[in-house]
C-alpha cells in the first residue's frame, strides 16, 4: 500500500513519463500505449484574460500557463481514467493524493470536481469547490454535469487545462517542443 507522500510522488512521476511519451513516442504508438482522453496544460496564449485572485489563505496561486523548468504542470499531462479506489464511477480531481487528477495549486479544492465517462462522451460536474470549475470559461453550476467536448479548456480554480484524445496529445503541447521531438 502506497503511503500518502510515495503515492503523491507516484502520481506526479506518472504524469511527467505520459509528457515525455507524448514527446518522443510516433503519435500512433502513443494513441495504442495510452488509450485515453488527457488533460494537457493550456498555455500562455490561451490562459483566461483576467488576473486570478489570491487563494483566501494567502498562498498566491500557481498561475501556471505556459512550459517551464522543473517539475511543473508544464511538464505534466494527466491521463483521464480511474487510477483511486475512491469513487468508483468517477475519476476525481482534487488537490490531494486520493485524486484519480491531482492538481497541486491552492485554488483547487480537496475535492473540486469529477468526469463521468458515458461511452464517448465526458460530463464534468463540480464538487462544491470554493474558486469553481469552467468549461471554455463558462462556470458550472453546482452538481450539474455539463458535456466537454475535446479540445475544452477545462478550469479548476486557476489552473486551465485542454481535455484531448490521445491522438491529439502532442499537436496541443507548445511549439517548442516540436524540436525535441524532430518533427
Amino acid at each position: 500500500m502506497l503511503t500518502t507522500g510515495s503515492s503523491e510522488l507516484a502520481s506526479a512521476e506518472e504524469s511527467e513519463r505520459l509528457y515525455l511519451d507524448a514527446q518522443r513516442l510516433p503519435a500512433a504508438l502513443f494513441e495504442k500505449r495510452y488509450p485515453f482522453r488527457f488533460l494537457v496544460p493550456a498555455f500562455a496564449e490561451e490562459a483566461p484574460a483576467s488576473e486570478p485572485d489570491v487563494a483566501r489563505w494567502g498562498d498566491a496561486p500557481t498561475g501556471i500557463v505556459e512550459c517551464g523548468d522543473g517539475a511543473t504542470l508544464g511538464h505534466r499531462i494527466f491521463a483521464l481514467r480511474k487510477t483511486q479506489p475512491l469513487y468508483e464511477s468517477m475519476i476525481t480531481v482534487g488537490r490531494t493524493h486520493n485524486h484519480d487528477v491531482v492538481l497541486r495549486d491552492p485554488s483547487v479544492s480537496k475535492f473540486h470536481a469529477y468526469f463521468k465517462l458515458f461511452g464517448s462522451r465526458v460530463y464534468l460536474i463540480d464538487a462544491g469547490s470554493t474558486y469553481g470549475t469552467t468549461v471554455s470559461e463558462k462556470r458550472l453550476l453546482g452538481r450539474e454535469p455539463l458535456l466537454v467536448p475535446d479540445g475544452a479548456i477545462v478550469g479548476f480554480g486557476h489552473v486551465r487545462l485542454r481535455l484531448v484524445p490521445a491522438s491529439l496529445v502532442f499537436s496541443a503541447l507548445p511549439a517548442a517542443h516540436l524540436a525535441a521531438r524532430g518533427a
